[in-house]
C-alpha cells in the first residue's frame, strides 16, 4: 500500500521541486538586490547540483516503489525509461558542461 502512494506521490512532489527551483528560485535571485552575476551563477550551480542529488534519490524511491509494488501494464516502464534516460543526460552531460 505504501508502494503504491509513493508512485503517486513522488512524481508529483518531483516535478514541484524542479519547477519551482527551475521557474521561480532561479529567475528571481538575479533580482535580488547586490547580487552580481558570479555571486547568482554560484548560487545557482549549487542549487542545481543539490536539486540533481534530489532527483537521483526521487528516481530510486520510484524504482524501489516499482519493485515491491508493480503497476499494471508497460506503460510506467516507459515513462519511467524516458524520466530516467533525461536524468541521467542531466547528471553525466549537462551539468559537468555547465560547471566548466
Amino acid at each position: 500500500m505504501i508502494f503504491r502512494i509513493l508512485q503517486i506521490a513522488v512524481p508529483f512532489v518531483w516535478f514541484g521541486c524542479l519547477g519551482a527551483i527551475s521557474f521561480i528560485e532561479a529567475p528571481l535571485k538575479f533580482t535580488a538586490p547586490n547580487i552580481t552575476l558570479a555571486l547568482g551563477l554560484g548560487i545557482g550551480r549549487v542549487v542545481f547540483q543539490t536539486l540533481n542529488r534530489i532527483e537521483i534519490a526521487f528516481a530510486l524511491l520510484l524504482i524501489l516503489s516499482f519493485v515491491f509494488a508493480r503497476p499494471k501494464g508497460k506503460s510506467w516502464l516507459y515513462f519511467f525509461g524516458i524520466v530516467a534516460g533525461l536524468l541521467l543526460l542531466e547528471t553525466a552531460w549537462l551539468l559537468p558542461v555547465l560547471d566548466a
